[in-house]
């Protein structure tokens, strides 16, 4: 999974999980704490909540999910 976070609030996370749903077609998780990111896909380093995990794809939408998750103020964390 790509594994975003250090949204400003849910209220943006939930906005970049739609707008991936949407735009994208790819599944979306959207977390409260790094603890429930971890139910469905562990990783190592610390993660600043709310986090959205979004399914994997080929290259060019995994790139576009990045660049649509600066637009919602948020980080790529990794996968």
């Amino acid at each position: 999974m790509l594994i975003f976070d250090k949204f400003a609030d849910m209220n943006q996370a939930q906005a970049f999980a739609t707008a991936v749903g949407k735009q994208l077609k790819l599944k979306t998780h959207v977390c409260k704490s790094q603890e429930e990111s971890n139910k469905l896909d562990i990783f190592p380093f610390e993660l600043h909540p709310p986090i959205v995990l979004v399914d994997r794809a080929d290259e060019k939408v995994e790139k576009a999910a990045i660049a649509l998750a600066k637009q919602y103020g948020a980080e790529f964390a990794g996968t």
